[in-house]
């Protein structure tokens, strides 16, 4: 009997680079460090007899050849812009893609896929790249899958080279980036591209400057630089250029979308703020007159944001959302303690208020982790007077909201954690709402910054109700 050997633990793109592999799972380093996609370690380390083994991975190279012979450019675009038009009918359902044309949200950034394709072979590759892993995940092609992993390495080295990147524009390799960015979404070891490109971005649209109006410039792009962003300063809690002043309300003013993204892209400040007061003078020891700084900047952003929200309840023409019996199907997701899902008439009300959710708990997790003062006064300037009558279509919040706009905003911790978990409550209805096998709201990436911000409520506060919610 022959000798039995162990297979190679070499993941598929350093045995293709013909450089040393360092093992590490789910993605080498060696490839993170390189800039390019791990190609993953195909079967699982087993001991099989040399000639099974020398057939699999002949074969294995065989085919590897095959899709890294392949490119975007001998396809031509013709081929592309039906590979694209698969992933976005797979990704936007017809009914969403219907209605895109009058709701200006984050997903539309995606409308203007096809118009990109041919502007440089990168950007090309970019949106093949998404365009093949989307596909092969939802139709459990692996061949597209590898496909994908191989065009991802090769944006990843063009961009990485001075000389190619100095050929494309800043918007381009903005656009670039937020293409693989998004690709990163559906990597299964994600998170280190994913920051990896938020953050390269971030400094791509800081060397451009802010658009001005008038100039050409894809202003849904800059909403999902703006997106991305503030998911990873709410999850870093730490300050970003975007909260300045001179990058806030540039696009359109009547804009729900670009008017939310404005307030809660200063919350991760109050963080940084208030982290650099304890590491000055400790956590207990902060001086009062530091503190009722933060606390009247927090008053500020929290009135903003409950007056956002009753804005959009009083221009809006049908109920922004509203509570429904939970079934057998949504338990991973719904706290044990509550049998209700949120629903929602339209894609837009979904995106606005998953956003609005995860601010709120933002910032009133803030509320609930410092100390305040016995005697706290508020401004004038942030005082509001609102009555239910004169909204046309109330929701399940407005009553809620209503009560602390016109209190002026919570004065405790405990009325912070309060409504910090009330918030936290609705991401996850939400999230059961997208657990039905009609789910087609496009874009379910978006709850995974709110859900993140809700398990990290309910570790704290409430341990009792990760049950379910971390399975989903």
């Amino acid at each position: 009997m022959p000798k039995a050997a162990w297979r190679s633990n070499t993941c598929i793109t350093c045995r293709k680079r013909k450089v040393r592999c360092d093992q590490k799972r789910p993605g080498c380093d060696r490839c993170y460090s390189f800039g390019v996609a791990c190609g993953g370690y195909g079967t699982s380390n087993q001991l099989s007899h040399p000639s099974t083994q020398r057939g699999s991975n002949q074969e294995a190279e065989r085919k590897l050849d095959r899709v890294v012979a392949i490119t975007v450019k001998c396809n031509g675009k013709q081929y592309c812009l039906q590979l694209l038009a698969k992933f976005m009918s797979l990704y936007m359902p017809s009914d969403s893609i219907q209605a895109r044309e009058t709701q200006r949200t984050v997903c539309l950034w995606y409308k203007y896929f096809p118009d990109s394709l041919g502007r440089s072979i990168v950007y090309d590759e970019a949106l093949m790249a998404l365009s093949f892993l989307y596909i092969g995940q939802t139709d459990k092609n692996v061949e597209f899958i590898i496909k994908s992993q191989w065009l991802y390495s090769s944006v990843s080295e063009k961009i990485a080279n001075v000389t190619v990147a100095k050929g494309l524009s800043l918007d381009d390799l903005i656009g670039i980036e937020m293409t693989m960015t998004l690709y990163e979404l559906y990597n299964p070891s994600w998170i280190h591209g994913w920051t990896h490109h938020v953050l390269l971005g971030c400094e791509l649209l800081k060397r451009r400057g802010p658009p001005h109006p008038g100039e050409p410039f894809d202003r849904n792009l800059y909403r999902r630089v703006r997106n991305f962003t503030l998911y990873h300063t709410l999850c870093g809690r730490h300050f970003t250029f975007l909260a300045q002043p001179r990058w806030l309300a540039v696009s359109q003013m009547d804009d729900s979308y670009d008017t939310l993204l404005d307030i809660l892209l200063q919350i991760p400040s109050l963080f940084e703020t208030m982290e650099s007061y304890s590491s000055t003078f400790g956590r207990s020891q902060i001086p009062e007159i530091f503190l009722r700084r933060s606390l009247e900047e927090f008053s500020r952003l929290e009135m903003e944001l409950l007056v956002w929200f009753w804005d959009l309840q009083c221009n809006e023409t049908e109920m922004l959302f509203y509570l429904d019996q939970s079934r057998p199907e949504h338990a991973l997701s719904v706290p044990p303690d509550t049998s209700l899902i949120a629903r929602f008439a339209r894609q837009q009300h979904y995106e606005l208020l998953v956003l609005f959710w995860l601010g709120a708990v933002s910032l009133y997790m803030f509320g609930g982790e410092i100390a305040w003062p016995e005697c706290i006064e508020r401004s004038n300037e942030h005082q509001h007077t609102v009555s239910l009558e004169d909204l046309p279509h109330p929701n399940p919040d407005s009553g809620l909201v209503e009560c602390w706009i016109n209190k002026g905003g919570i004065r405790t911790s405990a009325e912070s954690v309060y409504l910090a978990t009330h918030f936290a409550n609705r991401i996850c209805q939400s999230i059961a709402f997208c657990m039905e096998p009609d789910f087609t709201v496009p874009g379910i990436q978006l709850n995974m910054p709110p859900t993140w911000a809700a398990l990290q409520l309910f570790r704290d506060s409430a341990p009792e109700r990760l049950n379910g919610v971390g399975r989903s």
